[in-house]
């Protein structure tokens, strides 16, 4: 039997193939029209897309962190929101969004010497930035405050919001998590299989 690739499906074949890959892990992260997309890596393989629940286990939980992070921009609190990295556009392939997010310069330690150059009061956040988990100024207590609400909100992972470096990028002056997708362990598992059995109570109904 034949397959017809459609539209959106050969949109990020395009994007796998001409684009420039930034970072590769679950996902792969894709320069897009100076942003960026966000492919699970099941899909950038150059096979066939197939819907969610045909894939493998480990598969869907790459592909379940877009869903979170689709489910948590759409979802999060307005006071919390200013948190996220904003979310430019987002399509399905098959039942999977594929996530377009705005390119924000990821916080370095080299970026911070650069801008604490260029701008003193922007390298005291960045400083800030960097010490989250230390407590010592009311800036930095209160982001890593509205952090652990957002986890508990969404059952969230917190060292990857907090520890990791390279899930938060700089928007003008403001601090953005750039990844949100990654659950709690001890979460993911029941919180996938209630996912799961709500689509497909879904289509049942259809």
């Amino acid at each position: 039997m034949s397959y017809t690739v459609s539209k959106k499906e050969e949109t990020i074949r395009k994007v796998i193939k001409n684009n420039t890959l930034l970072e590769q892990s679950s996902r792969r992260v894709y320069e897009y029209n100076g942003n960026i997309m966000k492919i699970p890596k099941p899909l950038s393989l150059n096979v066939r897309v197939k819907p969610y629940n045909q894939y493998e286990y480990s598969e869907r939980y790459m592909i379940f962190q877009n869903i979170t992070e689709l489910r948590v921009y759409q979802n999060c609190p307005p006071n919390l929101k200013y948190l996220l990295c904003p979310l430019v556009d987002y399509f399905y392939v098959q039942d999977i969004p594929i996530l377009i997010f705005k390119r924000l310069e990821i916080v370095t330690p080299e970026v911070l010497e650069k801008i604490r150059s260029r701008t003193k009061n922007l390298g005291k956040y960045i400083e800030a930035y960097f010490k989250l988990n230390r407590f010592s100024d009311k800036y930095y207590r209160d982001i890593y405050s509205d952090i652990l609400d957002l986890c508990d909100i969404f059952d969230l992972e917190p060292k990857d919001m907090i520890i990791n470096w390279r899930n938060w990028g700089l928007d003008r002056d403001k601090f953005k998590i750039i990844d949100f997708g990654c659950l709690k362990k001890e979460k993911k598992q029941g919180i996938m299989f209630e996912y799961e059995r709500m689509v497909k109570n879904d289509k049942e109904k259809v």
